[in-house]
């Protein structure tokens, strides 16, 4: 596989694509309260299984190992890339709050008080239930400004010899805790201590050229992966609420690493790492991430105008419950069109902005 300018490996994008687009798949076909009873139960198995653990492990894996030389330099720049675009995204769904509950998007008004009290939420990393596959982005912060530190203060204080050693019982303490749910939940430092070891793992695959083993091996291991999911996905249903205690913690483990494997192994297949629709959605998961809940409501819409439904049916999240057949197929590809979409008029407008002031010469 070639590398790309930035020294960054081709087919990462290929494959944030084809994890961004489970994502919005994952949510499209969840049409009942409770996960278990959705429609297409085995497939929200199938793609819950490793979906996000894959995101984690794709975040480790791309992480550099010059944020541990000036750790307070580091952890500025991953406040910037990650706390500040989680509270604009949360915050203008708290603003825009009000006019969309005209449309019954909510179900009630915020009063003044009521906004104030959802901003300072938002500023302590509180996610609005609209804005909810956030989680993941406050999640990939605490897990960053940690990794960053324990990495930082390993290095100062032991030998090098000893790094990796002590960062993997560390990290398999925190996995330990999360299953024994001895974690706090502030900040849902549990979510954190649960997908360390994802993001360790996509590090390591990384920093010892591991994954030019899943390059040699990718036909087996994409093999491997879909068939122990599908298995796993029809025998269990752990990832989508149901029981994990016992040998299943053990079947889950095995789903969610050979899925991480399933996925980076199909995304270098030729057909797959030349798809440049794939590639450009690897670039825009965050605005999709972000977005995609809120651009469903545009098919919720016509699901309840074709039906005639309650306008109440708006607020059902993330789609309106209830309804089967292939709506899902819109669902998903709103999803991911629209928040594209979106990115691209504001990036033409900011485009425009910039060269306007250059024109007046205030902006060198």
């Amino acid at each position: 596989m070639t590398e790309t300018k930035r020294n960054r490996i081709g087919y990462i994008d290929t494959a944030k694509g084809i994890g961004i687009i489970l994502v919005c798949l994952g949510h499209a076909i969840t049409n009942a309260n409770k996960s278990v009873n959705v429609e297409h139960s085995v497939l929200l198995q199938f793609i819950s299984q490793f979906h996000m653990p894959f995101f984690f492990a794709i975040s480790g894996f791309v992480f550099s190992e010059s944020s541990f030389v000036n750790p307070l330099k580091a952890s500025w720049k991953k406040f910037k890339a990650y706390y500040i675009p989680f509270v604009v995204y949360n915050l203008i769904f708290v603003l825009l709050h009000n006019p969309m509950a005209y449309l019954h998007i909510f179900s009630e008004q915020y009063s003044l008080g009521e906004t104030g009290r959802k901003i300072i939420s938002v500023l302590t990393f509180h996610i609005q239930e609209i804005c909810g596959a956030m989680w993941f982005v406050r999640t990939l912060f605490t897990i960053v400004i940690m990794f960053i530190w324990m990495k930082y203060f390993i290095r100062r204080l032991l030998p090098e010899k000893y790094e990796e050693v002590i960062t993997g019982i560390l990290v398999l303490g925190m996995q330990v805790f999360s299953l024994l749910g001895i974690c706090p939940r502030a900040f849902r430092m549990d979510l954190a201590c649960s997908y360390f070891l994802f993001f360790y793992l996509g590090w390591l695959l990384k920093k010892y050229e591991w994954h030019k083993y899943v390059t040699k091996n990718r036909h087996i291991l994409a093999v491997i992966g879909l068939v122990l999911n599908v298995i796993f996905a029809n025998a269990y249903t752990y990832a989508i609420g149901g029981p994990c205690e016992g040998y299943v913690v053990v079947i889950r483990y095995i789903g969610q690493l050979s899925g991480i494997l399933m996925l980076l192994s199909i995304s270098q297949f030729n057909l797959v790492s030349n798809n440049r629709l794939l590639r450009y959605l690897g670039t825009k998961t965050l605005d999709i991430m972000a977005l995609h809940f809120v651009c469903f409501k545009i098919v919720s819409y016509i699901i309840i105008a074709v039906y005639g439904l309650e306008p109440g049916h708006m607020e059902d999240i993330p789609v309106v419950f209830g309804i089967g057949g292939f709506w899902w197929i819109l669902y998903v590809m709103v999803g991911l069109s629209v928040p594209v979409v979106v990115r691209m008029i504001f990036e033409k407008i900011r485009s425009v902005g910039v060269l306007s002031c250059r024109k007046d010469g205030t902006l060198s």
